[in-house]
C-alpha cells in the first residue's frame, strides 16, 4: 500500500528534461561567440548563453507547464555574425547588442480542459544586422 502511494505521488509531479545541446542553433551560437571574441574589444562571452533546455512538469491536477530556453542567438543571427566583417560588427552596433542578448525563453501551460493553453515567449532586439 505504501509503495502504491509513493508511486502515485511521484507520478503526480512528473518532470521531463531535454537538454539536447547537439543542435545547430547551439553550435552556430557558439561559433558566433567565437567571432565576436575576435572582433569586439572587451566582449565577455560568459554572459551570453548558447544553451538549450526544455523542462516539462505535470502537476497532480493535470496541468502541464513547459519552460524552454533557447540560445541567445538564433541560427539566422549567428550566420549573420559569422558572415560579417569585424569592422561591420563594430560599426553597426552588433557587438553592443550581442553583449546584452538574453536567451529566448518561453513558458507554456496547458491542461486537459484547455489543451491549447497559453504561451509567453521572450525576445530581444535583433542582434544582427
Amino acid at each position: 500500500m505504501l509503495l502504491a502511494l509513493l508511486l502515485s505521488v511521484r507520478s503526480a509531479r512528473a518532470r521531463e528534461v531535454d537538454d539536447d545541446n547537439f543542435r545547430s542553433d547551439v553550435f552556430r551560437c557558439e561559433e558566433a561567440i567565437g567571432r565576436l571574441l575576435e572582433c569586439c574589444p572587451g566582449f565577455v562571452a560568459g554572459v551570453v548563453h548558447c544553451t538549450y533546455l526544455s523542462e516539462e512538469s505535470t502537476s497532480g491536477c493535470d496541468f502541464s507547464t513547459t519552460v524552454t530556453t533557447e540560445p541567445a542567438f538564433g541560427v539566422d543571427e549567428s550566420l549573420c555574425i559569422l558572415g560579417s566583417t569585424c569592422e561591420t560588427l563594430r560599426d553597426s552596433g552588433v557587438c553592443a547588442r550581442a553583449q546584452v542578448a538574453a536567451p529566448y525563453v518561453s513558458v507554456s501551460r496547458s491542461s486537459i480542459d484547455s489543451p491549447e493553453g497559453w504561451r509567453e515567449p521572450s525576445s530581444h532586439e535583433p542582434v544582427c544586422p
